[in-house]
């Protein structure tokens, strides 16, 4: 009953209560980097279970700001899969593409609204056949609302992602992030993927901070774990990086 209703309190949440979300998180925010302005995300992720493990170093993500409300991006990971202590793939994983778009803005309210299209493909057709690259195409199309009082910011992203050969997928989180000084803020995170039809649920529940070392450098970290999953063995999920500003 708490799944199925989980939409419904996480949009009415974000209506009571600028911005969690992206990187160290899953589920990403309204804000854009601001005009000429890039964001650019050096990170380690580790996806692990007890009988493979999927290493993604360095992740390279970055991000340029044209006006105040677009955002482009594209982002690229080097993948290592390791099962029994061995390696047994490696090479470059899915990249993505996309752009976001902040259409609505209530700086009375701190209320942002933003849409991030974003195209998801395999630029090294062996990384398929081998699962570095987990999908061969697929579309992304997400909704965020972002919103703050005072320290607390929420934000929720709601999408729908077309997947080649494959049967699509709803996916939604939100982010709640307290600002407990200027440099530090802490975040917690419940995200949810299933297919459109149903089934294959996953649910992850994640926890981590953002720390501004300077104006143009923040460190990121995160550590998850999913609470549901289509497979026997659950993942626990790390995140580490170093985010650039300029």
């Amino acid at each position: 009953m708490f799944i199925k209703q989980l939409p419904v309190y996480l949009l009415s949440l974000i209506g009571s209560l600028y911005a969690a979300g992206g990187p160290p998180m899953i589920t990403d925010d309204a804000q854009t980097p601001g005009n000429n302005n890039f964001e650019i995300n050096i990170a380690f992720e580790g996806d692990l279970r007890s009988n493979i493990q999927r290493y993604e170093f360095p992740i390279i993500d970055i991000n340029y700001g044209i006006g105040e409300n677009i955002q482009l991006k594209i982002e690229s990971p080097y993948v290592a899969l390791l099962g029994d202590r061995n390696i047994e793939a490696k090479g470059i994983g899915n990249t993505t593409v996309g752009m976001k778009w902040r259409f609505y803005e209530n700086s009375a309210n701190n209320l942002l609204i933003s849409t991030y299209p974003q195209y998801i493909f395999t630029p090294v057709k062996e990384s398929l056949h081998s699962g570095v690259a987990e999908i061969n195409q697929a579309l992304f199309l997400p909704i965020e609302i972002s919103k703050k009082i005072e320290e607390l910011s929420v934000t929720g992203e709601f999408g729908y992602r077309a997947i080649k050969n494959s049967r699509n997928e709803m996916e939604y989180g939100v982010v709640v992030g307290y600002e407990i000084s200027e440099d530090l803020e802490l975040l917690a995170e419940l995200h949810n993927t299933s297919y459109l039809s149903g089934g294959n649920m996953t649910i992850i529940a994640n926890g981590g901070f953002t720390y501004k070392i300077s104006p143009k450098y923040s460190l990121l970290f995160s550590v998850g774990r999913e609470l549901i999953s289509p497979e026997e063995s659950k993942s626990t999920l790390l995140y580490a990086g170093l985010q650039l500003h300029y």
